[in-house]
């Protein structure tokens, strides 16, 4: 028979186990929800089906009655089985946590932990089934969301590439580079003089000037 405590909104049941019965709360404040739940414990218990691996989850507080109660109604026992003795691996966060820490920093320690607890929310179970492909895909594709570790410094300018201005398109701005000046080359004396020195002039080149331009044939003089 389903009753109430003093002060208390939900409705409380007596669970059989198999040294007796345990009282729990079903955590609905709806009577007819509450007396369908008393009746689901009469089918599961000893004089019924007698699954006491499910019972004793209710009493030690591992499965609520709620979760039970939607198992048995849409008749889905055997995978919530499966999922209760699916590995949590919500327990295994801490242990990884402490040999984090002996590895990297305390920031970065809590950096880490800052992006696993998105998946994996702190006192909430995590069972290994639901670790999926397309569960990890949705869940790193929210993580742009996140503060980034490392942030711009206000005392000194940035070293990274992506923090500088980038260069024109069409090349390097002329107004900012300033101009090269040209190499000097050392020339020997001798080199010197060989260049100051005239071109020797072909025989006969002052009487083709005096006629014009033209040989003694007529021809044109090719130009120099």
């Amino acid at each position: 028979m389903v009753y109430k405590r003093n002060e208390r909104d939900a409705w409380f049941v007596a669970v059989p186990t198999r040294h007796g019965r345990v009282k729990r709360s079903t955590g609905t404040a709806h009577k007819s929800t509450a007396v369908g739940m008393e009746r689901m414990l009469d089918v599961l218990g000893p004089k019924g089906r007698r699954d006491w691996d499910l019972l004793e989850r209710v009493v030690d507080g591992t499965l609520t009655l709620g979760r039970l109660y939607d198992a048995y109604v849409n008749n889905d026992l055997e995978t919530l089985r499966a999922r209760l003795a699916d590995a949590d691996l919500a327990e295994h966060v801490p242990s990884w946590l402490l040999w984090l820490g002996d590895r990297v920093s305390a920031d970065t320690r809590a950096h880490y932990e800052a992006h696993l607890r998105t998946l994996i929310p702190e006192g909430e179970r995590f069972p290994r089934l639901k670790l999926t492909g397309p569960v990890v895909a949705k869940w790193l594709a929210t993580r742009t969301g996140l503060v980034q570790k490392r942030r711009k410094s206000t005392k000194k300018p940035s070293r990274r590439r992506e923090d500088r201005p980038g260069r024109p398109i069409s090349g390097r701005d002329q107004a900012e580079v300033p101009r090269r000046r040209p190499k000097l080359r050392h020339v020997p004396r001798g080199d010197r003089r060989a260049r100051q020195q005239p071109a020797p002039r072909r025989p006969g080149a002052s009487a083709i000037e005096a006629a014009g331009g033209r040989d003694r044939a007529g021809r044109c003089a090719p130009h120099r």
